[in-house]
């Protein structure tokens, strides 16, 4: 597998996702784009006028079921590998 220009990463789907962070690491994340008025907010989350999350790139954070704003947007991508057979 090999990372391919964010601009060809399928939206709406979970993915690897790379970027350079403010300190010039490179960081490397599970991410979903949702694109406009497709992830709805928590109540106590709410500060829009229409309870959707802004549009973008959304670090899925497994261990903590959170779902944020990627620090930067990402610059590479590339598909989640099968998963491997049972038995």
């Amino acid at each position: 597998m090999k990372w391919r220009p964010i601009s060809e990463a399928p939206k709406g789907r979970k993915v690897i996702a790379g970027y350079h962070n403010a300190l010039g690491k490179w960081r490397t994340i599970m991410a979903m784009y949702y694109p406009p008025r497709t992830l709805e907010l928590e109540d106590d989350m709410d500060d829009t006028d229409d309870g959707y999350a802004p549009e973008g790139w959304y670090d899925l954070c497994d261990n903590t079921d959170t779902i944020r704003l990627t620090e930067e947007d990402p610059t590479h991508w590339m598909p989640l590998p099968e998963p491997p057979e049972v038995g």
